[in-house]
């Protein structure tokens, strides 16, 4: 039998170092992921120093900046209810028995806001989790005009205290309550000292107009209510502009157009999904649903010509109005001469000038504001 033949020990021992040096060279290449993201962080790496902000001043700013957010969501809601609540007033007898009182004021206890909109309220005003503080006044509203301010703490409502865990449900219940004799007196806190404010409140359109937090160049109506964005009020230059917002999506619920639109039994289903949230901005799932709704022409016709009725009704002077359109015109320059489901920018400015001119003869003639009707 041949012997075995083997590697001599010192042939082995000879070729260790270079098996050693290649596992080495191995361990030391860098793949091609590592070559790539090292050149991706040299890209992104900075050349300067910036400051370090600390975690406390970066807190601060956030505080500071929610503060602004709030205050600026109220003082806008503020503005869009003084702009609407003249043509709710006026307009009682286009919205049949979508009717209710209106004292025009906006309350909340600390604990019914979210937790950043009650830090930011605590700042403004003194909020507490057991009492309703008055955070906006509707201007020249009953309220307003009683002698009411934002920071009044209610106190008692003709003699009883508005329970703080039952929220505006309740006190809302209380207010209607206490419409018996057409009178509501509040009792309420200011700069520590209490005083009884008397307010008659007023018969409005019961289709309140919500501002909704949203860039967009919008506005829209659910049968239900009137929703704003914030998008749509900065882009108004006037209030005349923003009034005419409002009245024609009024028109668009008094007229019945929801229920045109979709149908009764569609509408009557969603309704039940209404939910509203207490921060200033206030939406429902169903005006989430209806807010890219597209009327047909002859329904947006319709909302148009009745917007200036209700205006003029409510003594503001609509003249200004159809210059709204060519504003808007020159944002959607599609729609000047083409539009799918509304009339053109241009046959909505020719047709507004036309009913102004028709609102004016019936002044002249010393008739009443009554719509023409088929």
């Amino acid at each position: 039998m041949a012997p075995r033949r083997t590697r001599s020990p010192d042939r082995i021992a000879s070729n260790a170092p270079r098996f050693a040096a290649e596992r080495r060279q191995r361990r030391r290449a860098p793949t091609l992921a590592a070559v790539l993201a090292a050149a991706f962080l040299a890209g992104c790496a900075t050349t300067t120093a910036p400051p370090s902000p600390s975690a406390d001043s970066v807190r601060r700013e956030q505080d500071e900046q929610q503060r602004l957010a709030f205050q600026t969501q109220l003082r806008r809601r503020t503005r869009l209810n003084g702009l609407a609540y003249p043509i709710l007033r006026a307009n009682v007898d286009f919205c049949g028995q979508h009717v209710e009182s209106l004292m025009g004021i906006y309350f909340d206890t600390a604990g019914n806001m979210p937790q950043a909109s009650r830090q930011a309220a605590a700042r403004l005003f003194s909020m507490s989790d057991e009492w309703h503080t008055v955070l906006s006044v509707t201007p020249n509203s009953p309220a307003h005009r009683a002698g009411l301010r934002a920071g009044d703490v209610i106190l008692f409502v003709d003699g009883q205290r508005p329970p703080a865990s039952r929220g505006h449900r309740r006190i809302n219940l209380m207010l209607d309550e206490a419409l018996t004799d057409g009178v509501v007196r509040m009792r309420v806190l200011r700069n520590g000292r209490t005083r009884v404010v008397s307010v008659s409140p007023e018969r409005v359109c019961a289709y309140p107009v919500l501002l909704v937090n949203d860039p967009g160049l919008n506005a829209y109506a659910d049968g239900h209510s009137v929703y704003v964005t914030s998008g749509m009020l900065r882009f108004a230059q006037s209030d005349i502009e923003l009034q005419t917002v409002i009245a024609h999506e009024l028109a668009h619920n008094t007229e019945g157009h929801v229920d045109k639109k979709l149908g009764a039994s569609l509408l009557g289903g969603l309704m039940g999904a209404v939910a509203r949230v207490y921060t200033g901005v206030e939406a429902t799932e169903l005006g989430t649903r209806l807010g890219g709704l597209a009327f047909s022409k002859e329904l947006e016709r319709e909302a148009d010509y009745m917007s200036l009725y209700m205006l003029e009704r409510a003594g503001i002077d609509s003249s200004g109005a159809p210059a709204f359109w060519r504003r808007m015109a020159v944002e959607h320059s599609g729609n000047i001469r083409f539009a799918r489901s509304h009339p053109t920018t241009a046959e909505r400015f020719v047709s507004l000038e036309a009913t102004h001119r028709e609102i004016r003869a019936k002044r002249r003639a010393g008739r009443p504001l009554t719509p023409n009707r088929r």
